[in-house]
C-alpha cells in the first residue's frame, strides 16, 4: 500500500513538473528588436551575436546627447523583462556646428537597467537614477526603413568586402574603402529602423545568390572589417589617417559621429554574424 501511495505521490510531482515546464514563457526577444523613441528620446535594441544589447540616445541639444548602452539585456521569467548587469555605460557627447564631437565626458560605467513591454510600450528603468525619476515609457518608431533588395546586399556589401584581395600591395586601404562602403551601405537604408525580418531574408537570399569563391572571400575579411571598424570606434583619431589615405575619412566623419549611423553599422554587423538564425535567444 504504502509502495502504491509514493508511486501514486511520483507520478503527481512529475506531471506538475511536467507543466511547470510547458508553462515557462519563452523570452520574447523578437517583441523587443526594434526601435522604440519618446519626445527626444530613441531607444534600440537590437541582436548582436547571441544576446541582446540596448542603446539610449538623448538629445539634450542640437550640440549636445546623452548616451547610454548595455552590452548584455537577460530575460527575467519571473518579471517578465530584461534585465543587465552592472556594466552599462553613459557619456555626454557634444558636437561642433558641423556636427562632429569635440569632447565626451563619461557619467558612469557601473549603471544597470530593466526593460519591460506591457500592451505595445516599452519602459526603461534606469537604476543610477533616483526611485520616481529612472523611468521612461516609450513606443515603437512609426517608420520603418525599407530593406535593401537582395541584389543590393549582394552588391553593396558581400561583394565589396569580398573583394578586398588580402596580402596584396594596397590591401590595408582597399579594406578601408570597404569599410566605409559598408557602413554607408546601412545609413544608406536607414538600419538604425529596420524592418528586421525583411532584412534577414534579403540578406540570405543575396548570399545564396553568390558563388562559392564569394562567400569565401567574404568570410575571410568581414571580421577583419570588423576589427576596424571597432578600433574606429574606439579612437578614430588614431585610425582617421589611414582613411584619409584611402580618401574615405570624410565619409567615415559622418559615421562616427553620428550615433544613429553608428547603430546602422552595429545592426548590420549583428545581422551578418547571425545570418540564416532568425530565432528568438
Amino acid at each position: 500500500m504504502k509502495k502504491r501511495i509514493l508511486s501514486a505521490l511520483l507520478a503527481v510531482a512529475m506531471l506538475l513538473t511536467m507543466v511547470a515546464l510547458a508553462e515557462t514563457p519563452t523570452q520574447p526577444a523578437e517583441e523587443y528588436i526594434g526601435t522604440w523613441v519618446s519626445d527626444r528620446v530613441t531607444l534600440s535594441i537590437s541582436r548582436e551575436d547571441d544576446k541582446l544589447t540596448a542603446s539610449v540616445f538623448w538629445a539634450n541639444s542640437a550640440f549636445e546627447m546623452v548616451t547610454w548602452y548595455y552590452p548584455e539585456l537577460m530575460y527575467d521569467e519571473v518579471a517578465d523583462e530584461y534585465n543587465t548587469f552592472e556594466n552599462g555605460t553613459s557619456e555626454v557627447i557634444t558636437c561642433d556646428e558641423e556636427g562632429k564631437e569635440v569632447s565626451t565626458e563619461v557619467l558612469f560605467e557601473d549603471g544597470a537597467a530593466a526593460f519591460r513591454l506591457r500592451d505595445g510600450v516599452l519602459t526603461w528603468v534606469d537604476y543610477k537614477k533616483a526611485p520616481g525619476e529612472n523611468e521612461c515609457v516609450l513606443e515603437p518608431a512609426v517608420e520603418i526603413a525599407v530593406a535593401a533588395q537582395p541584389d543590393e546586399f549582394a552588391e553593396r556589401f558581400f561583394r565589396v568586402i569580398a573583394g578586398v584581395e588580402q596580402g596584396t600591395a594596397g590591401s590595408s586601404l582597399k579594406l578601408c574603402e570597404a569599410a566605409r562602403d559598408a557602413a554607408l551601405f546601412a545609413v544608406d537604408y536607414e538600419m538604425w529602423n529596420p524592418d528586421v525580418e525583411a532584412i534577414r531574408a534579403n540578406m540570405l537570399e543575396a548570399w545564396n545568390s553568390l558563388t562559392d569563391e564569394q562567400r569565401s572571400a567574404f568570410d575571410s575579411n568581414f571580421m577583419d572589417v570588423v576589427t576596424l571598424m571597432d578600433g574606429c570606434f574606439e579612437d578614430w583619431d588614431a585610425n582617421r589617417p589611414q582613411f584619409e589615405d584611402a580618401g574615405a575619412a570624410d565619409d567615415m566623419d559622418m559615421v562616427i559621429y553620428d550615433p544613429l549611423n553608428r547603430l546602422a553599422w552595429e545592426n548590420l554587423k549583428a545581422y551578418t554574424l547571425t545570418l540564416g538564425n532568425s530565432d528568438g535567444i
